[in-house]
C-alpha cells in the first residue's frame, strides 16, 4: 500500500520567495518544515527554532527585546499571521537599509555556514513565529553567498 505523503506534511508557513531573498533550486525542494519529536521546534536546512520554555537550550534568542525581535504585537498590530507578515516586510526593509539588523543576519548566516547548524530561540514555537522569517532570510543569505 502506498502512503499519502501529504498527510504528514506541515501546513505551508511561508516561503523564501516571500522574504525577498534569493532562492536556489535545492531550497525549493527542501522548503517543507520538519517537526522535531518531541516538539521542541522546527528544523529546516540546519536551522532549528525552539521555544524558550523548553529549558536550557543553547542558541540565539530572537524574541523581544533582541535586535531581531518582532516590533509588531498580536492584538494591537493584528493577528498572529498579520504580525508575522508585517515582520517579513520590516525585516526585508531593514536588510535593504543595512545597519545592525543586516549585520546580525549576516553574522547568523556565517555561524550557520561554519557550524552547519543554528538554533533560534523564541516564545511562540510551535505556533507561527517571526523566527521562521529570520530562518528563511538566513537560508537565503547563505544560498546567495554560495552562488546558488
Amino acid at each position: 500500500m502506498v502512503e499519502d505523503e501529504d498527510e504528514e506534511e506541515e501546513p505551508k508557513q511561508g516561503s523564501l520567495e516571500a522574504t525577498g531573498f534569493q532562492l536556489c533550486e535545492l531550497g525549493r525542494l527542501q522548503r517543507r518544515a520538519v517537526m522535531e519529536k518531541p516538539v521542541l521546534g522546527q528544523m529546516r536546512q540546519g536551522i532549528r527554532i525552539v521555544n524558550r520554555i523548553n529549558g536550557k537550550v543553547s542558541g540565539v534568542y530572537v524574541g523581544r527585546p533582541s535586535l531581531l525581535g518582532n516590533p509588531f504585537r498580536i492584538g494591537p498590530d493584528g493577528s498572529r499571521e498579520q504580525v508575522v507578515e508585517k515582520y517579513r516586510v520590516w525585516l526585508r526593509e531593514q536588510y535593504r537599509q543595512g545597519g545592525a539588523v543586516k549585520e546580525e543576519l549576516r553574522r547568523l548566516a556565517h555561524q550557520l555556514i561554519e557550524r552547519r547548524q543554528l538554533t533560534l530561540i523564541c516564545h511562540c514555537v510551535p505556533k507561527r513565529c517571526h523566527a521562521e522569517v529570520i530562518r528563511d532570510a538566513i537560508i537565503g543569505i547563505v544560498q546567495q553567498a554560495s552562488g546558488r
